[in-house]
């Protein structure tokens, strides 16, 4: 039976305090509200100083722990791809950093892990989303990336012993990313010689509509080499098609936000055409007088138009196709809805669209109301 949860890093929690508070006010008992009182999983999101003052301080961690459980939401996965700072004012390349060649990154991540194993039952599965590798083609060729993730994998495979909880380190291609197609990076993975009982993809929607990735192209892959798909991030891009040799003004709004917005697309002829963020492809000619654009913006999911010419790509084929290869896990991840235009919201803002995402979801993977929390 699939399962289904909110990645919390929509959410600007960068301090414990914050994040204690919201499970007793704020957006999540309203959230939980409007889903019926059965709220989904949570996708955890620690920032670095966060889960470091958690694993360090006994008396803090079990106040944590109390609080969590008290609020009812289940935990089976967690999103240890930013570092921390990820609704600063500027983020961009910064959401990759430590990437793995640093021994930060693998602390981070086991320190996540370890909090994680605290936070599910003994006999339970979960998972850990984190960068694919790195920022741009660098870290392919860094031998210290590769050794850190098998000293993760040596972590995990550690924590399934004491604590019988099985995680799965899930590296989630994205478009200009050291590794940025989910098909690519299971045969990375699968690299013989290094162990990956405990280490997987994380396949987000959305990176693969940018890069042109198929369903097809990645349920193939994750086949022929046996990788493990720890979970899937439902998500949806931008789909833009220029009418009349003009981009559409909304897209100037989106250029502004903290994020990276990878564009690709192709020209009148089908020639491929890419661009590393948003300003630049608003800059270039060719972008506006292109056949097609695919840019790399989380949009709420349950809508499928967003402006004349601008659209988001369909997910619900993919995730169909999902479930149909046996893939369990799935979760939503809209990061970028506190900065988006009130047009692109529901009237009721943050927690009304996510509200109203989620039964989308839930409806796509055939769960009904009382199947939420499964």
């Amino acid at each position: 039976m699939p399962r289904l949860a909110l990645c919390s890093n929509v959410f600007p929690w960068e301090d414990l305090a914050t994040l204690l508070a919201a499970f007793e006010q704020g957006p999540l008992p309203q959230l939980a509200q409007r889903l019926g009182g059965r709220p989904p999983g949570f996708g955890v999101y620690l920032p670095a100083r966060t889960a470091y003052a958690l694993r360090d301080d006994a008396e803090l961690r079990g106040t944590w722990l109390q609080r969590w459980r008290a609020a009812g939401w289940p935990i089976w996965t967690a999103n240890a791809f930013p570092y921390g700072g990820f609704h600063a004012a500027r983020v961009k390349e910064k959401a990759f950093l430590p990437d793995w060649s640093s021994s930060e990154r693998l602390a981070y991540t086991c320190a996540v892990a370890d909090l994680m194993a605290e936070l599910m039952p003994a006999g339970s599965r979960g998972s850990i989303s984190t960068c694919p590798l790195g920022y741009g083609p660098a870290p392919l060729s860094d031998p210290s990336c590769r050794r850190h993730l098998v000293a993760a994998e040596e972590h995990l495979r550690g924590l399934a012993v004491a604590s019988e909880v099985y995680l799965t380190l899930a590296l989630e291609a994205e478009p200009d990313g050291a590794l940025e197609r989910t098909a690519e990076l299971a045969r990375w993975l699968a690299a013989p010689g290094d162990p990956t009982e405990h280490l997987g993809v994380c396949w987000d929607l959305c990176h693969s509509a940018v890069v042109g990735e198929s369903s097809a192209e990645v349920l193939q892959a994750l086949t022929q080499t046996g990788v493990r798909c720890a979970k899937v991030q439902i998500s949806a891009a931008l789909l833009v098609r220029p009418q009349g040799g003009r981009l559409p003004t909304i897209l100037d709004a989106l250029a502004q936000d903290p994020w990276f917005h990878q564009v690709r697309g192709r020209d009148a002829d089908g020639e491929a055409l890419a661009w590393s963020d948003l300003p630049p492809a608003l800059a270039d000619p060719a972008a506006a007088a292109a056949a097609e654009l695919r840019i790399h913006c989380h949009v709420p999911v349950h809508r499928s138009v967003f402006a004349e010419g601008v659209v988001g790509t369909p997910w619900r084929e993919a995730l169909a196709d999902a479930v149909a290869a046996g893939i369990e896990d799935f979760e939503l991840e809209t990061y970028t809805l506190p900065v988006l235009p009130a047009a692109l919201l529901e009237r009721e803002g943050l927690v009304g669209t996510l509200a109203a995402e989620l039964r989308a979801c839930s409806t796509a993977l055939g769960l009904d109301s009382a199947e939420r929390l499964s």
